[in-house]
């Protein structure tokens, strides 16, 4: 605010006075100065703050599959992705556990309980049947090598190779794509194609040297810009007070005569 001017009594001022007051009435520019209030329309600088969000940067680790999706543009329709994490259904491959019912054949130890056999020589009563020379029917008994027919139990056997279908453990790797909820993180990649420059995005193969990127804090070394704040010395311009010496005008009237009405 510049300071007001003095007001002096027109009864101790010749009329030439009061021209010279008003030619110092320009103050009133040093008012002018008021724009001054559009240096704190700086303020809006805080939006340069605002390009924080660039540490999402970081979160987007996983750009891996945007490197090849150069064309940005792209990136938005990756959106897609959470369809990736449709893939949890991928637990119902974990669902396959119940190979442990193939384990299961186990029992094939039953096979080897065919040993019942040895209820065939149960039929040692035949010691009776010597007698009855017909035991050479017992010899007919012989198609128990039939029994031994059972040996084609032995692809019983061959279904073993289940335990490659145990090989498909590895499907656990196929959880390890549970990461890919940090592809749902990438979501704030809108905010990256406002990043146009993006086109450096090819180069981020390397993206560790994303996580170089980093030193965009240095972007907040832009604060500096509180140095426009040191714009204040213009209350320097408020040093034009000595105005006050416009009241110093004030002895003149020691210098005029005295004021006598017409």
């Amino acid at each position: 605010m510049s300071p007001q001017p003095t007001i002096i009594p027109t009864t101790s001022i010749r009329p030439l006075f009061p021209s010279q007051i008003t030619a110092i009435a320009p103050e009133p520019q040093i008012t002018a100065i008021a724009p001054e209030p559009q240096i704190t329309a700086i303020a809006p600088k805080p939006q340069i703050t605002a390009i924080a969000p660039e540490p999402q940067i970081t979160a987007i680790a996983p750009i891996t599959q945007i490197t090849a999706i150069a064309p940005e543009p792209q990136i938005t329709a990756i959106a897609p992705e959470p369809q990736i994490t449709a893939i949890a259904p991928e637990p119902q491959i974990t669902a396959i556990a119940p190979e442990p019912q193939i384990t299961a054949i186990a029992p094939k130890p039953q096979i080897p309980a065919i040993a019942p056999e040895p209820q065939i020589t149960a039929i040692a009563p035949k010691p009776q049947i010597p007698t009855i020379a017909p035991e050479p029917q017992i010899t007919a008994i012989a198609p128990e090598p039939q029994i031994t027919a059972i040996a084609p139990i032995t692809q019983i056997t061959a279904i073993e190779p289940e335990p490659q279908i145990t090989a498909i453990a590895p499907e656990p790797q196929i959880t390890a794509i549970a990461p890919e909820p940090q592809i749902t993180a990438i979501a704030p990649i809108p905010q990256i194609t406002a990043i146009a420059p993006e086109p450096q995005i090819t180069a981020i193969a390397p993206e560790p040297q994303i996580t170089a990127i980093a030193p965009i804090t240095q972007i907040t070394a832009i604060e500096p810009e509180p140095q426009i704040t040191a714009i204040a010395p213009i209350p320097q311009i408020t040093a034009i007070a000595p105005e006050p010496q416009i009241t110093a005008i004030a002895p003149e009237p020691s210098h005029a005569p005295p004021f006598t009405p017409p």
